[in-house]
């Protein structure tokens, strides 16, 4: 009986050290598909943030490339302020024609016409500005008073227009030696 019960014990010992080594062999076999989720979810996670610090950099490059071009055209853009501003600010360069007829006996008078009021109310602000500081016409006449009233009725028009200034024009002028180009007028020629 000694026997039956100790194999009966031994047999009771097994099964339960048996049932003990199984759980224990199952609870390792869960750490290591535990482990090895973690690890697939860790490389996945890491091959996610090497993806975005890619991605950064290439964002990265693209704004530099956008600044660089915002810079270039924010450069341009200033060139092009100051050009307008000079042309702005200079002296009235531009001569403008009052008719295309000459007579025999009329000299060359170039006569400057201001008017403070824009010629239209949708005009150009550079229009009005060029009106305000004057606009050198040139005319044909035989007298400086002539001159003055061939300018004034060819803007007869356009009240407040009044001559600021009436001189004699180089001789050279129209010979190509001037320092400035004639520029047609762009206005229609009026009848004497």
């Amino acid at each position: 009986m000694n026997t039956l019960l100790g194999m009966v014990i031994a047999l009771i010992l097994t099964a339960w050290f048996g049932g003990l080594a199984f759980q224990f062999l199952r609870e390792i076999a869960k750490a290591r598909w535990r482990c090895r989720t973690a690890s697939e979810r860790e490389q996945k996670l890491l091959m996610m943030i090497e993806n975005m610090l890619e991605e950064e950099k290439a964002i990265t490059k693209q704004n530099e490339e956008q600044t660089d071009a915002n810079t270039k055209i924010q450069n341009d853009l200033n060139g092009l302020r100051a050009e307008l501003l000079r042309h702005q600010t200079s002296s009235n360069k531009r001569l403008w024609l009052i008719n295309n007829r000459r007579q025999l006996g009329e000299k060359d008078w170039i006569v400057t016409l201001v008017n403070p009021t824009p010629p239209r109310p949708d005009s150009h602000p550079v229009v009005s500005q060029e009106w305000a500081r004057g606009r050198d016409y040139l005319v044909w006449a035989r007298t400086e008073g002539e001159a003055r009233e061939r300018a004034l009725r060819r803007f007869h028009t356009r009240p407040g227009t009044v001559v600021k200034a009436t001189a004699a024009a180089p001789p050279d002028l129209l010979t190509g030696d001037a320092a400035q180009p004639v520029s047609p007028s762009p206005l229609t020629p009026s009848s004497r």
